[in-house]
């Protein structure tokens, strides 16, 4: 039987040598890709977009577990992460068509950022909620004296909460998606700086209920003097008056007269 001839875009009839840029082995290994294997796949030219590809996989993965873990709550992003391995299939039907395989990985990458953004939106919503509850829970104490630059803190929270209403254009939604990582990170240092005043403003807030109940009771106490005093005073008045009428009228029986209490 004679031998058959391989196919175009057949791993055997590719050069595996041309990855020789050290850096760009380095990336493929640090995403544990085998540079000698994928070069069977996606063509050079189109190699650094695959790496930023398998970078935002990565990061949306590890995004969506920290969302799932740290805020409890499901993730519908990974229909995205589905999405990308789909492209990423149809873009290794392509090696023979390098634009055409650049335009699955562009679109692949397009839903990594996608995921990302679902988790990282779902994050930024939950450490907004918490300043929410963190305010309403330490709103009859004097938060910067404790924390000198809470009202900063509070400033910038309300600037990246205007940033998640304005998700911008799609042309502009790669560096929209980077911005919000930041704007995460930046929330979670700002609730960092809020959990560790927790435990002082916890006792300030106990000292003033304490010193609220304290003036209750030396509010009620006085009152209550006043009140015992007031009676005291009515109790004497009473008790001299009734006291004169009966020296007065022991006085007029001595005397022969009769005292006659006017009618009303």
């Amino acid at each position: 039987m004679p031998e058959q001839e391989p196919l175009d875009g057949d791993p055997t009839t590719i050069d595996c040598s041309g990855i020789e840029d050290d850096q760009l082995r380095y990336e493929l290994h640090s995403q544990e890709i085998d540079p000698d294997t994928i070069c069977s796949f996606i063509v050079k030219g189109n190699m650094d977009l695959f790496i930023e590809v398998a970078r935002e996989f990565k990061y949306a993965e590890s995004a969506m577990k920290m969302a799932e873990l740290q805020y409890e709550v499901d993730i519908p992003s990974i229909n995205e992460l589905r999405y990308v391995a789909y492209h990423i299939f149809r873009c290794c039907q392509f090696y023979n068509a390098p634009h055409d395989q650049h335009e699955e990985l562009k679109r692949a990458l397009r839903h990594c950022q996608r995921a990302s953004y679902d988790a990282i939106e779902l994050g930024i919503i939950n450490e907004l909620e918490f300043i929410k509850v963190f305010k309403e829970q330490f709103q009859d104490v004097t938060i910067s004296e404790t924390l000198p630059n809470y009202i900063d803190l509070l400033k910038e929270a309300r600037r990246i909460q205007s940033f998640l209403a304005e998700p911008g254009s799609i042309e502009e939604r790669g560096e929209y998606y980077k911005q919000a990582k930041q704007e995460l990170e930046r929330l979670q240092e700002i609730n960092s700086n809020l959990i560790v005043t927790k435990e002082e403003l916890n006792k300030r807030q106990l000292h003033n209920k304490r010193s609220e109940r304290r003036d209750k009771i030396m509010t009620f106490a006085t009152f209550g003097s006043l009140l015992v005093a007031a009676m005291a005073l009515i109790y004497s008045y009473t008790s001299d008056n009734n006291h004169n009428n009966k020296d007065i009228t022991a006085e007029a029986t001595e005397q022969g007269v009769t005292v006659t209490k006017p009618s009303n």
